[in-house]
């Protein structure tokens, strides 16, 4: 980690009361993180920068300056306490979506549904506060959850994140958008097929601009959601060509079994049946959610060739995994 190495390096300068040595540190380290761009330590690592400035006016007896460094690490600390509150949130009501885990009851959801964080960032914004844009992105994103049937959430996030995405690191880029197309994935379930074309067109700007890899990886759920859009709007041929571009770049683990997947998803949209049943075969399924597609891949194939005493079976079988399963959300067993 450079940054802690170089934080090290600073504290023996001032160990050993090297000032002028020790101020350069680490106005050369605040320079190195704000190269890097806003990032998941970023304001965590400005907020202890203040206090190495602190310290360095201790020593210095200059303690007239400490006011403004104490300003600065609180505006710090809130950005990002904030941050991590849009970060947890997003991962609860995933849960909630795709697990049945509900948070509704939980401590820390009754602390953030009892936060202002509205007046907090209009006073951001009338301040002229440098970080107003991001603490909005932060807020909006927390408020995807809190008021998941408000739409204008997600579109005023959407506009943020196109207009600001160059302040943030990759892996926060890739954190906000994965945050935008769960919001799409979930309405999609729910219902509203209007948000099928924003996904697709949100999956294609972070296709071209990598914002969908995590440690160099392609995640499966990304990968499945951004397939599902193309072939919801019938966009065939692109399908094709992101399966074959883009299969390598997932865990190799999960490359065949998924390959089968989406090629039996295709042809099923295409009628041709038996290539969805030579799919399916081609590999075993063990994710939860593969088996949930799997089966009703199977069910409506059984049912286009008339298969009917094996589909009778089947839905039986089926029917007994979903209502089994505690990891199946209401909303993917109903859908089914």
């Amino acid at each position: 980690n450079k940054f802690l190495r170089e934080q090290q390096v600073a504290s023996e300068f001032l160990e050993r009361k090297l000032s002028d040595y020790y101020k350069k540190k680490v106005n050369s380290m605040e320079s190195a993180i704000d190269s890097l761009g806003i990032g998941s330590e970023y304001f965590m690592r400005k907020a202890e920068l203040e206090d190495g400035r602190m310290e360095y006016h201790f020593m210095e007896d200059t303690q007239h300056f400490l006011p403004e460094l104490v300003s600065r690490k609180g505006n710090y600390t809130i950005l990002n306490f904030v941050r991590e509150i849009a970060d947890t949130i997003g991962n609860m009501r995933a849960g909630k979506s795709m697990y049945n885990k509900q948070y509704d009851s939980s401590l820390f959801y009754k602390f953030i549904t009892n936060l202002n964080l509205d007046k907090i960032v209009n006073y951001a914004y009338e301040t002229n506060f440098k970080y107003a844009a991001v603490l909005d992105i932060y807020y909006e994103t927390i408020m995807l959850s809190l008021e998941f049937g408000n739409k204008e959430h997600f579109f005023k996030l959407k506009g943020l994140f196109e207009k600001n995405h160059h302040l943030f690191t990759k892996d926060e880029i890739q954190r906000i958008a994965s945050e935008l197309t769960n919001y799409c994935v979930q309405k999609i379930n729910e219902g509203d097929s209007g948000f099928r074309k924003e996904n697709f067109e949100l999956d294609k700007f972070k296709l071209k601009n990598e914002m969908v890899f995590i440690s160099r990886l392609l995640p499966k759920v990304t990968f499945m959601q951004i397939l599902g859009n193309a072939l919801w709007l019938k966009e065939f041929e692109w399908a094709k060509n992101y399966i074959e571009e883009y299969i390598s770049k997932m865990k190799a683990s999960y490359q065949k079994p998924t390959r089968a997947l989406c090629y039996a998803h295709l042809y099923y949209l295409q009628k041709d049946y038996g290539k969805v049943l030579e799919n399916l075969s081609r590999a075993e399924f063990l994710d939860s959610l593969d088996k949930i597609y799997v089966r009703t891949l199977y069910i409506r194939t059984y049912f286009e060739i008339k298969e009917f005493e094996t589909l009778r079976s089947y839905l039986d079988t089926a029917k007994h995994f979903y209502e089994k399963n505690p990891h199946v959300s209401n909303t993917l067993r109903n859908n089914n």
